[in-house]
């Protein structure tokens, strides 16, 4: 039906399983039949029209008929809210490619082309090849940044002067701990990332600290990252603040570092970050043990 009044205009046509009706009686049904010599399961199709409409209208069924000997016919098709589809206007073919008469004609010349080369987007083996090169990273790694999406904020964290390491580690390894512990990392953010970046690179916290920022951000949304540090205690020490703390774990240990020597500096480590940790940077600590440990054995 769809298919004739797109056709023709009519707004429909009636077919035998929808007799008796419309005002057209079993008896009218029974003579029509008896007429076209039609058998039980046999279908047959009324259109009411002038003579002229009619007729075009019983040609576009029998060409619709003759579709079904052709297999799905290739036409658009409009979906029904019951689920089914209908007619709604053939497919466009070469005829209808016409070219578009609102929009002035621009021409591709040579140095738009090339213009567009230089803008095209870098090639996803080819990055992954820089990024092993010029981050040092795995070829693993570089594919899961690219592929996940954060290989533009990767390289804006790495610009701040941060290392490919501890960005990834905070990319791939943090954020998903974060997320097992808080439950969603939703106010965690690209621009937050970056904000948290910018405040390690600016030595606000050492890269220790770095879980436990994002955990309360994910807990508890941004807040500029000076307010974070304050409430969290972990603005970062001064080098003789740390020396400090060091000094008296060492003087408590004497004994021990007498004994072991350098051989203590995981025992001094460990109790001395247990204290330090997230307000001062690892390779600090590690240093100014050594260098309290020397000096405690260069009294003896």
């Amino acid at each position: 039906a769809a298919y004739v009044r797109v056709k023709t205009g009519l707004k429909g046509i009636l077919h035998s399983d929808e007799l008796p009706g419309y005002g057209i009686t079993e008896e009218e049904v029974k003579n029509m039949r008896k007429a076209l010599n039609a058998e039980e399961n046999d279908a047959f199709v009324l259109v009411m029209a002038e003579e002229k409409r009619a007729l075009k209208a019983l040609r576009a069924i029998h060409e619709r008929v003759l579709m079904l000997f052709e297999g799905v016919p290739a036409e658009v098709r409009r979906a029904l809210p019951d689920g089914n589809t209908e007619y709604l206007r053939p497919l466009p073919g070469a005829a209808r490619m016409y070219p578009e008469t609102d929009v002035p004609p621009i021409r591709v010349t040579e140095d738009i082309i090339n213009r567009l080369k230089e803008r095209l987007p870098e090639k996803f083996e080819d990055k992954v090849k820089r990024f092993v090169i010029q981050y040092g990273i795995q070829e693993d790694q570089a594919r899961t940044i690219i592929r996940r999406n954060l290989d533009d904020i990767f390289e804006k964290a790495v610009s701040l002067g941060i290392k490919p390491s501890i960005v990834l580690k905070t990319l791939l390894g943090t954020i998903e701990e974060v997320k097992k512990e808080v439950g969603n990392v939703k106010n965690i953010t690209d621009d937050v990332l970056m904000e948290v970046f910018k405040g390690l690179a600016e030595n606000k916290f050492s890269k220790e600290a770095i879980p436990e920022i994002l955990s309360y951000i994910a807990a508890n949304g941004y807040r500029p990252i000076d307010e974070i540090c304050e409430e969290l205690g972990l603005k970062l020490m001064s080098e003789d603040e740390v020396r400090n703390v060091v000094r008296n774990v060492v003087e408590e240990l004497r004994e021990v570092v007498s004994e072991k020597g350098l051989g203590a500096m995981s025992i001094i480590m460990g109790k001395v970050m247990g204290i330090v940790r997230g307000k001062a940077d690892g390779k600090l600590v590690s240093r100014i043990v050594q260098e309290e440990i020397r000096r405690i054995l260069g009294e003896k």
